[in-house]
């Protein structure tokens, strides 16, 4: 069996055992959640966690620059000089794992285990925010099977640090929903391990602005603004930077980065993500549904530098598949919209591991 017809059984078979827990009311057996659980993992252990270590693109950079790791204090320099990232932990952290197991397949099967637990956790947070009586750990539990048979595990199996930092950025933004001070110490986690966490520093400017009586006008107006001169203000905001700060902004912005990838509209996976992140605001309202919408506007506005833009797409979509879920069985009802998530996540996600820049990606 071909792994595109593996993964749409799969999403056929999460949703069945997610319908049933809805047909039967909070008297669905724990046995068959547990199933549910040990079947995505070991899915998303088999495509990411034990994938080929010369897997394409990043991968194989990563295991060098984990080959040549010698010691926790000098990590980051080795980071910096063999794969060019200069975060101050990841690469620590790593150096730190290597003292108990060296081996190359251990550090692909540490972190995405620990990417996996990480999703998992932001997905019940999502969940709790948008249900009410409603039972969250199936729900999550669903969600985590849909969510890694979509874009997110071609982008977990290939970007680590991001794989890490994704997850904690969007436990930290449900922190600050709850007040909860520890938001800023996984921000300063997430970005410690990968800079795109930076952006969820913006994230109560948001709260700000939807709290204002006009809060909303004001909001289209200042991203229809920035979407309309986004080239002029990021060149603004890059004179008399420094060269490392031009470096990167010449790698993302001025096509220094070599990618095939010219527009994030023709690519297919930018719609699929799109109306799933479109119909969970559309389910949960903008007060709810404000983590979705703050991801949403980040990929729309930086859409004209494709590079820039495809990194708040693993974001967008981790906490916009519960409301996606929830939006299609709510509209639709039980039976026809578990049915409706399983039909397109099917097709979607066949068509998806058949591509041969997937297969590439992960190694398949």
């Amino acid at each position: 069996m071909s792994i595109g017809l593996l993964s749409s059984f799969l999403v056929v078979f999460h949703s069945f055992i997610y319908w049933l827990s809805l047909r039967w009311n909070g008297k669905f057996p724990i046995t068959l959640t547990i199933l549910s659980v040990a079947v995505a993992f070991s899915f998303f252990m088999y495509v990411v966690g034990f994938r080929e270590l010369t897997a394409g693109n990043d991968t194989i950079r990563y295991i060098i620059t984990f080959i040549n790791l010698d010691g926790v204090f000098t990590a980051r320099d080795t980071g910096e000089d063999i794969f060019g990232n200069t975060e101050p932990l990841f690469w620590p952290i790593m150096a730190g794992v290597k003292v108990f197991a060296d081996e190359p397949e251990v550090f692909i099967i540490i972190t995405s285990f620990l990417s996996y637990i990480l999703s998992l956790g932001a997905i019940y947070l999502i969940c709790e925010r948008l249900t009410l009586n409603q039972h969250h750990s199936q729900i999550a539990v669903f969600s985590m099977a849909i969510l890694f048979s979509l874009y997110e595990i071609v982008y977990f199996g290939n970007h680590i640090r991001a794989s890490l930092a994704v997850p904690l950025s969007i436990i930290a933004i449900c922190l600050y929903e709850k007040n909860d001070h520890k938001y800023w110490l996984l921000l300063c986690l997430a970005t410690s391990i990968h800079y795109s966490a930076l952006v969820i520093l913006l994230y109560p400017l948001l709260e700000i602005c939807l709290k204002q009586k006009h809060g909303a006008k004001y909001l289209a107006g200042g991203v229809g603004f920035t979407f309309l001169f986004i080239n002029q203000l990021v060149d603004a905001a890059i004179i008399s930077t420094d060269e490392y700060v031009e470096g990167k902004a010449n790698i993302y912005l001025n096509g220094g980065l070599e990618t095939a990838i010219k527009s994030i509209y023709l690519m297919s996976s930018t719609w699929v993500i799109l109306l799933i992140a479109i119909s969970s605001i559309l389910n949960a309202g903008i007060k709810k549904g404000k983590i979705t919408l703050f991801f949403l506007i980040l990929v729309l506005v930086t859409s004209y530098f494709p590079t820039i833009s495809i990194r708040f797409f693993p974001f967008l979509l981790l906490s916009s598949v519960p409301g996606f879920v929830l939006f299609l069985i709510n509209n639709f009802g039980v039976n026809k919209g578990v049915a409706l998530v399983s039909l397109n996540v099917s097709l979607v996600t066949y068509i998806m591991f058949e591509s041969e820049t997937v297969i590439h990606t992960l190694g398949l």
